[in-house]
């Protein structure tokens, strides 16, 4: 085969690689549609119209080197043989995809456990499932791998702050330094959106031998529930700190 043969057949599988290459850079979720919902949609979007181009990319080659395929995948001894190779298993990454999609089981930027693993969902695709967990560390799993999802996403977590506060301590002054940095961190670049409104301070939760314990209640996104405690520890100290208020 020349040179110019071999260009020939190649050229299929380089437009298709350009071609892929602008789609995933300038298929984008619109600013309106900004949500979670829609970038998952996205996501299985790209996914399908890869599979799509190179699958005709490969059509094409298969025609440039004149191999007709409709004898093969007529064939029942052929067929079956890619079936034993892997081809169920595909088709089970994608019904099973297509499932989890559907029935919105999960999104992008979901905090979920799959399979003992904890993580970010980072991409949905047609035949796997992405997520990273707090250590930075990237999990995979095959969609017909999935048997149990908990999606921690779908409802608010609740973060308890409990606080020993010395005996004969002003308790006002410990629930307006609380108050404050409640205020605080709802103030927050960062964490401030994602707190919500009915987030409150308890009170006095328990009285014990020289100290109380005052609780406070935060309600925030699943995946910013440590970072919400760590947070809002820091600030009440600092507020508790300037009160003068010591903690048993």
């Amino acid at each position: 085969m020349t040179i110019r043969e071999i260009s020939f057949v190649a050229l299929p599988f380089i437009v298709a690689i350009v071609v892929n290459k602008l789609l995933q850079r300038f298929i984008r979720v619109p600013k309106n549609l900004d949500s979670a919902r829609t970038a998952t949609y996205i996501t299985v979007l790209k996914s399908m119209l890869t599979f799509i181009i190179y699958a005709i990319a490969g059509y094409m080659t298969f025609q440039a080197l004149k191999i007709d395929m409709t004898p093969v995948f007529a064939s029942a001894g052929v067929l079956g043989i890619i079936i034993g190779l892997g081809l169920r298993s595909f088709i089970e990454d994608i019904f099973t995809g297509i499932f989890i999609l559907t029935e919105d089981t999960i999104r992008v930027g979901d905090y979920v456990d799959i399979g003992g693993s904890e993580g970010i969902t980072e991409s949905l695709g047609l035949r796997t499932v992405r997520i990273r967990d707090k250590n930075g560390a990237v999990h995979i799993f095959p969609n017909r791998e999935i048997k149990k999802i908990i999606n921690y996403s779908k409802r608010q977590a609740r973060v308890i702050a409990d606080f020993p506060i010395k005996s004969n301590q002003p308790l006002d002054g410990v629930l307006t330094a609380l108050g404050h940095a409640m205020s605080e961190i709802k103030k927050d670049k960062r964490l401030g959106q994602y707190i919500q409104e009915n987030s409150r301070i308890e009170g006095v939760e328990a009285i014990n031998p020289g100290h109380v314990v005052v609780r406070v209640l935060i309600l925030t996104r699943a995946s910013e529930r440590w970072n919400a405690a760590r947070t809002f520890r820091k600030l009440a100290l600092q507020e508790l700190e300037k009160a003068n208020i010591l903690l048993a």
